[in-house]
Parts: structure tokens; sequence; C-alpha cells
């Protein structure tokens, strides 16, 4: 059988409510996800599109009781008119929960989430995705917390490999990821900011951060940017944990280096001059794109986003070109069409 697309559109209004198309789709993911439920390794992909600019999607999702192979897999993906584009943004679709379930809660292997954003207000000590699988991809996503919630990002599964790419999380009131499973993980150009505790904590099994923005996390003393035995290369940090291959350290977590860390209205865009840009590696073999979709060329920077700047874009103004850029971004202006 063919891969399939199912529909969510939180404003939804009418319908059949069984996915087959934007005017009968289901008004959640959960809903979605519990509707469709089944062992797909005859059938082909199964992938959730969604969106919603006006109802955020509140029901917490689990990914669970599939049966699932290398071929034969969940998607959760979001319609490109609702993306978001690289900052939090309230009209745009984004599932986010106030129970005390995870928000996401991944449990079958080659799952992919693509695309979305997903806050938690709830403290329950097991994070705002957890992901159990042994094999799993979460790329292009933005996580934060809205009150107690302990984790961002926590794993727990089995042998296979978990890759988080191009994605930014901020704002946790504790750790951002806590990484504590038998599996590798790899972390690809990630932003992670902001975090009272360990921006990366690696308990056990093996843990790769590649261009890894670690900043503004721990107080240096208790806690840091990153967290036990993990190879780190290209990484930065604002202590000195980032001490791998070809990193940086004493990056700060102002307007220096990205567009706005101030709390609620949090830009993490680089600006000009930012101590991230072009101090990354190529990973082109597994991707060549930024958080936004846009193409990564040249040196590589560090973290989700990548810096653009060209003659031809620059404002007149005195503002920064960074500044310039994540103003634009943020409202929903694509690449190639910054004035």
């Amino acid at each position: 059988m063919a891969d399939t697309t199912y529909y969510v559109d939180t404003d939804v209004s009418g319908g059949a409510g069984d996915g087959s198309s934007w005017a009968n789709a289901y008004s959640s993911l959960n809903a979605a996800e519990a509707a469709r439920n089944a062992d797909i390794t005859a059938v082909g992909i199964i992938t959730f599109l969604c969106r919603g600019s006006t109802n955020a999607d509140t029901t917490a999702v689990a990914i669970d009781g599939w049966t699932t192979d290398a071929t034969h897999y969940v998607v959760v993906s979001v319609d490109s008119e609702d993306r978001h584009a690289g900052v939090w943004s309230t009209s745009k679709y984004r599932l986010a929960t106030a129970s005390a379930a995870r928000t996401l809660y991944v449990n079958e292997n080659y799952t992919i989430v693509d695309g979305v954003q997903l806050s938690k207000n709830s403290y329950t000590n097991i994070g705002v995705i957890g992901v159990n699988a042994g094999t799993a991809t979460v790329k292009s996503c933005i996580l934060k917390v809205v009150g107690t919630e302990q984790f961002l990002f926590a794993t727990s599964g089995g042998a296979g490999t978990v890759e988080v790419r191009n994605s930014i999380l901020y704002a946790s009131v504790r750790y951002g990821f806590y990484l504590n499973s038998s599996g590798t993980v790899n972390l690809n150009n990630v932003t992670v900011a902001g975090c009272p505790r360990h921006g990366v904590q690696r308990v056990a099994g093996t843990v790769n951060c590649n261009n890894v923005a670690s900043i503004g996390n721990g107080d240096n003393s208790t806690y840091f940017c990153f967290s036990g035995t993990i190879t780190k290369t290209n990484c930065a940090s604002t202590d000195t944990t980032a001490d791998g291959t070809n990193c940086e350290t004493g990056i700060a977590h102002s307007t220096s280096t990205f567009v706005n860390v101030t709390a609620g209205s949090q830009d993490y865009h680089l600006v000009s001059g930012s101590g991230l840009i072009d101090q990354g590696s190529d990973l082109s073999g597994t991707f060549t794109t930024d958080i936004d979709g846009e193409t990564r060329s040249g040196t590589w920077d560090i973290g989700a986003d990548e810096y653009v700047s060209s003659a031809s874009n620059t404002p007149s103004s005195t503002l920064q070109r960074g500044v310039a850029v994540g103003m634009f971004k943020g409202m929903g202006i694509g690449s190639g069409q910054y004035p």
C-alpha cells in the first residue's frame, strides 16, 4: 500500500473528522494518533500533517502501540503555512499542554517529528518530549517550558540512534537535555539556552554533540552547559565545558549572540558578529539546511540558525543585519524575501 497523510487542524469546524482532508481533519494530533494506531509494516509511512493558527493543540500525545520498521513509520509534521519561522509563535501550530503526561512521548522506532512547536506547563519530571524509542529523529522543532517542568528533552530508550537537529530548546526551569539511554544520541546544530541547570546532561549511553550551542545554562558551579561524558565537536558554551575539538567557550547569553534573550520574547537567530558564526563543521552528509529551511553554505554556524548575510540584503538603517533577519523571520517571511 502507498504512504498516507492524515490531516490535523485545531481550527477545523465540521467535517467527518477522519483526517482524509483539511475539511475532514482531526481536531487534535492525539485524536489522529489514537484513530490510526496500527501495525503499519505492510502499509507505508503514516504522516500526520498539522495546522492551526488560532487554537493550540492542548492534548498530550503518545506515539505508542504501533508496529513499525525502517521503511514503515510515523511522521509528525506541520503544514508550511502554519509552521514556525524559528521563533515561537502563537499564530502557528503548537502542541502546548498542561497535563501530567509528556507533551509528546515517542515510544516507536523510526518516528520523525518535524517543525513542531512544543511546550508544557506542569511539573512531572518527565519532559516536554520523552523519547523511549531506540531510533527516532526530532528536527526543526522549538521546545520551551511555561511553569515548572523538569526537562525539555529526555531519552530513556534502548539500542539505536536518536538524532535531534536544527532545533531550539529554552526556558526550562531545570534541564535542557537529559540523556539516559543505552543507545546513541546525536545532537546536531542544536541551540539550548537559558536553563538554570545543565544544558546537556549525559547520564548513560553515547552522546555526540556537533555544532551544539549550549549558552547561558547552569551556574558554572554545580550546573553547567555540558555535563557528563560527551563527545563535543565544534560546540560552544558560556562556561568552559565546551572542551572538545574546535569548540568555543565564553559565548554570552545576550544580544551580542542572539536577536533577543528576554524571557517571553526569545529569538535565537544569530546577530552580526555573533561568536557562533562560521565556527561549525560541515554536516551536509546528513542535512543541508537550518531551522528556517535556509541552505547552510560555506563554513557552517554553530546552533540551529545559519546567519544570513549578503550585500543585497543588508538593511540601510543602523539596525544590525542579524536583528533585521530575526525580525523578518519572526514575521514568517521566507528565505530570499528579506528587504
